[in-house]
């Protein structure tokens, strides 16, 4: 691989990993992004699946990483089952 095309590979790595931060990360099953919402300032990071959404795709249910997510206890943890 010739030094352009690993600076451009790179390049790209970047700018994905800084999309994923800056902008709401909700996508339709078939991987097409649908929201283009900044999420820097006001954005929520899901307790389950670890990416960031904008207020109106913040719950599990809505943005889709977990149906059934599992009930928290007070402290914010997957509760036990017996």
């Amino acid at each position: 691989m010739s030094q352009s095309a690993s600076d451009s590979e790179e390049e790209r790595l970047l700018q994905e990993q800084f999309n994923s931060i800056a902008f709401c990360n909700f996508k339709e099953p078939d991987g097409q992004s649908l929201c283009s919402e900044q999420v820097r300032v006001v954005g929520h990071d899901c307790k389950f699946c670890r990416k960031r959404f904008c207020i109106r795709h913040l719950l599990p249910e809505v943005h889709g990483c977990n149906p059934k997510p599992p009930k928290l206890n007070k402290h914010g943890r997957p509760k036990k089952r017996p």
